[in-house]
This record gives C-alpha cells, sequence and structure tokens, in this order.
C-alpha cells in the first residue's frame, strides 16, 4: 500500500484545507460535538465519581493534593475540569472539556492525516474520529481520555511540521503539547516512545532537533516523577491488575473495540455480528484489491512511505507497548487505556479503504467501513448501553415521601467506606446521593446486611435502590428476607448499562 506523503505531495499545503473541505471539516466537527453533547446529562458513572469529587467544592491547592492522595494518574485533567465546574451544573459541567477536546479531536486527526496519508484517508480518519462510538464514549467521558487523544494527536502533528521546517516555534509546540500529554494520562508515553524512535530512524540528519526536543519533553515532566512514584503504592493499581487481567482474548477484544465497539458492550452487541461480519469484508476487499493490483503491475513495488511507517507504528506499537507493560509490571488491559493508538488506527484504516484503484472497490471499502461505525454508534446509543441512570433514580426517589429511608443494594459487598477517604460514602450510594436533592436517612447494603433488623430499624416506606453491574445484564431479585417485614407495593426500573430499579415498601403489619 504505497501512499504518498511529505509536503505538498502530501495535501500538507492550503491545497488540504480548501473551502469544500473546511465545510466538509466543519460539518464532520460538528457532527462530533452534538454527539459528545447528547451525553451531557446522563448520570455520572464509574471513575467520573473519583473526578467529581476531586474538583467539586475544593480550591486548586486541594485539588492537586487530592490528585496526590488519591488519584492513579497526573493532575492536568482535574485542573481543567475544577475551572469547569466552577459553569453551571458541576455534574454537567465537569464534561465539558472532553466534550470540547473530544469534538476538537476531528479536525486535528485530519490535520495529521494530511501530513502522514493523504487527504481522502484523512477524511475518512476524521469521519471516524467523529462517528466511532467508542470516542463518543469518551468524548463524554469526564476523565482525560479525550484530553489526551487531542495532544497525543497535536503532538504528532507539531512534530511532522517541525521536522518539515525546523522552525523553533513548531519544536516549542511540540515540547509543550508532548508535556501535557504526559501530565494529562501516563499512558501518553506508549505513543510518544514509538514517535520518538520512528523520528530518531526517520530523520536521523536531524538527530541533534530530536534528541534535543525529546530531553526537553523529558524535563518537563521530571518535576512529577516523585509523585507517579507515591502513586504507585495506590489501591486502584492493584485492582486494575486484579480485575482486568491481560489475556489474548481481552486485548483482541479491546483493539477490536476501538473504532466500531463500546466500551461497556461486547463486539457481538456493538456493533454486533453481522456488522462486524461487514467490517471484515470490507477490509478484505480492501486490501486484496492493493496486492492484486500490486502483482499486476510490471515495476517494482512502492516501499511505504516514511510517514505512513509512522501511522502504523502509532497504531500497532501503542498496544503492543502497552500489553508487554501489563504482562511485565501490572494490568491495564482495559479498553481506555489504548485509546493513545486511536487516531493513528483511524489514520490506518483510512489509508486501507482508500487504497484500491478502482473507485467502486474503493467506494464499497470506504462504504463498509463507515457503515460499520455508524451501525456500532446506533447501537452504542440505545437506552440499554446508556450510563448507569442514577439521576432518573434520585428523581424518582425524590418524589417519594421525604422521611422514608434509602437503602441501596449491594450484591457484590463494596467499600463502606468512601475511597477518597470520607466517612460514610460507599461506592454505590455516592452516585446516588449526587442527586438527590432532600437529606433523608441513606445506606448501603449488602443482602445480608439488608436483613439485620439493625439495618431496617423505623423503616416503613422503605425505598430500596437495587442497581445492576456490567457483568449483570438483568438486575437480579431483591432478597428474599425482605418479604418478611415488608410488603412491595412498587417498582420502577430505567435502562441502562446497566440498569437501576426502585422499589417502594411498607412494614407488614405485627413486624
Amino acid at each position: 500500500m504505497a501512499v504518498r506523503t511529505g509536503g505538498a505531495s502530501a495535501g500538507a499545503g492550503p491545497a488540504g484545507f480548501g473551502r469544500p473541505a473546511v465545510l466538509a471539516l466543519a460539518l464532520l466537527t460538528l457532527a462530533a460535538l452534538l454527539l459528545r453533547l447528547a451525553g451531557l446529562r446522563e448520570s455520572l458513572f464509574g471513575d467520573e465519581l473519583f473526578t467529581f469529587d476531586i474538583v467539586s467544592e475544593r480550591g486548586l491547592g486541594e485539588v492537586l493534593r487530592r490528585v496526590h492522595d488519591t488519584s492513579i494518574t497526573p493532575p492536568l485533567h482535574y485542573v481543567v475540569a475544577w475551572a469547569a465546574v466552577h459553569f453551571g451544573d458541576p455534574t454537567e459541567s465537569v464534561r465539558l472539556p472532553s466534550i470540547v477536546f473530544g469534538a476538537a479531536a476531528v479536525p486535528a486527526v485530519y490535520a495529521l492525516g494530511l501530513r502522514t496519508v493523504g487527504r481522502p484517508a484523512a477524511f475518512v480518519a476524521a469521519a471516524l474520529m467523529a462517528l466511532s462510538p467508542f470516542a463518543v464514549y469518551y468524548g463524554q467521558e469526564a476523565r482525560a481520555y479525550a484530553t489526551l487523544v487531542l495532544l497525543l494527536t497535536g503532538s504528532t502533528l507539531t512534530l511532522l511540521i517541525a521536522l518539515d521546517g525546523g522552525r523553533r516555534r513548531w519544536w516549542i509546540a511540540f515540547v509543550a503539547l508532548s508535556g501535557a500529554a504526559l501530565y494529562a494520562h501516563y499512558t501518553a508515553v506508549f505513543a510518544l516512545a514509538p514517535q520518538a524512535a520512528w523520528a530518531l530512524w526517520a530523520h536521523r540528519q536531524r538527530l541533534r532537533d530530536v534528541v534535543l526536543a525529546h530531553a526537553a519533553v523529558a524535563a518537563v515532566f521530571a518535576p512529577w516523577i516523585p509523585f507517579y512514584l507515591d502513586q504507585r503504592e495506590n489501591f486502584g493499581i492493584e485492582a486494575l491488575d486484579a480485575l482486568f487481567p491481560l489475556t489474548l482474548r481481552s486485548f483482541s477484544q479491546n483493539v477490536g473495540r476501538l473504532v466500531p465497539g463500546h466500551p461497556l458492550v461486547a463486539l457481538g452487541e456493538v456493533p454486533g455480528k453481522p456488522a462486524l461480519a461487514l467490517l471484515g469484508l470490507g477490509l478484505a476487499i480492501a486490501a486484496a484489491a492493493v496486492v492484486l493490483d500490486r502483482r499486476a503491475l510490471p515495476r517494482a513495488v512502492e516501499p511505504p512511505s516514511a510517514r505512513l511507517i509512522l501511522v502504523l507504528i502509532l497504531a500497532a506499537g501503542a498496544p503492543l507497548a502497552e500489553a508487554l507493560y501489563s504482562l511485565a509490571v501490572s494490568s491495564i488491559a482495559v479498553p481506555r487505556s489504548l485509546l493513545v493508538a486511536q487516531p493513528a488506527l483511524c489514520l490506518a484504516l483510512g489509508a486501507l479503504v482508500v487504497a484500491p484503484r478502482p473507485r467502486p472497490l474503493r467506494a464499497l471499502a470506504v462504504g463498509c467501513l463507515l457503515a460499520v461505525t455508524i451501525a456500532g454508534l446506533v447501537r452504542g446509543s440505545r437506552d440499554e448501553n446508556r450510563r448507569l441512570p442514577w439521576r432518573e433514580a434520585a428523581a424518582f426517589v425524590d418524589a417519594q415521601a421525604p422521611a422514608a429511608p434509602v437503602v441501596v443494594l449491594d450484591y457484590f459487598g463494596g467499600a463502606t467506606r468512601d475511597p477518597l477517604g470520607r466517612a460514610g460514602g460507599a461506592p454505590l450510594l455516592r452516585n446516588l446521593r449526587i442527586y438527590l436533592e432532600r437529606s433523608r436517612p441513606a445506606l448501603q447494603a449488602t443482602p445480608a446486611e439488608l436483613a439485620r433488623p439493625a439495618t431496617l430499624r423505623a423503616a416503613d416506606g422503605l425505598l430500596l435502590v437495587v442497581p445492576g453491574f456490567p457483568t449483570l445484564r438483568t438486575l437480579p431479585p431483591p432478597p428474599p428476607e425482605l418479604d418478611r417485614r415488608f410488603r412491595l407495593t412498587g417498582r420502577r426500573t430505567w435502562t441502562g448499562a446497566p440498569p437501576i430499579a426502585v422499589l417502594t415498601y411498607v412494614r407488614r403489619a405485627g413486624t
């Protein structure tokens, strides 16, 4: 697959940003922004709660201290999120940085594509970044991943511009963006290290500039290294290692999710098995067309361009580096850890599907890739794949009798203390309390704890909140011990990934 790149031949100049191209790119970026804004009011879920707890109602100095003491990530995104929560409802505004940066990644990937794989492939990659359900999900999440993707894309882009022109301001921009990426998330190193190796190989004549620039990046990050070493003692490292061990299946599933998949749902469901078959067909057609075309050529096969090799290194090298880290140090085999490879993977896929010379085959390959991505987006947006709907459950609870005790049922025996150290803030209960408007008796209990008389003392009008879990596609029934003391009077369920139910009870006579 020979892709001519570099300078104007790759469409890197103004020709890549003509009026039609700018209009099409603006529409893609707008679509990306609207798709991400659609999740603004979804309930905070999972690790978003850590972000919210750290940045809400605290000063900046306290935010930085809490990041150091309780997190396993660097501070940059927390600082940005802390600034964002001052605008409007903090349960929504805490997501604004990810929404903005996630949409901004679309034109950034396009610009990078102009300098690596050419304009047609760059458009396909930008469309994938805009429409990918995986990118949309993390473009809504109040975590550092959308920030990281944008900064890494900017790092690669400014490196290429600096190597082309050598102007000091582009080297400074490269150092700033690369350093910022490291301060956004530690997994940035899995993209920056292969990128540095490529620069040393492909631009040996610029060895001094490349070495000095990367030394400056290291110097920028060096002050945080002692804090990183402290964070290595955080319980979250062991939790990830225990909950997400690296296996061949988990690795292949996580890589497969990066474009058409959903981080919380198996690939067989999103985009679905028929869509995966269509994707395989489209990619096979593109690959076969390129191979057969090459065999028919009387001249020697052109080697891949150095910049296409960069894209392939970033698309494949980052996941492999993370797999080696998971085997050698501790597992980070979660889908989000591979986001550092997503821009390059989109560019590589774009280069593949636009490579066939016959236009019908090219259109078929591009159509299959985009159709599967859109199918994943549609299926991933269904109610049953939404984040756990705590906001809706809390609104229903608030509509009940204010004095009614609330019990969040914990089937998995989670911690009875907030991991961030706040007493009485068990994780599931914290999810609900964020959205509750009234103060009322509330606790989190396992089924065994719920059977104890002390747990339900004076519990007329009990409200039992039964959350599901990502491993459970349906809600388990409430514990049978309740039937001895209470009579079920109502139930309301909200779909999500997973769902939530609120059950209302009254005490049985004589109990």
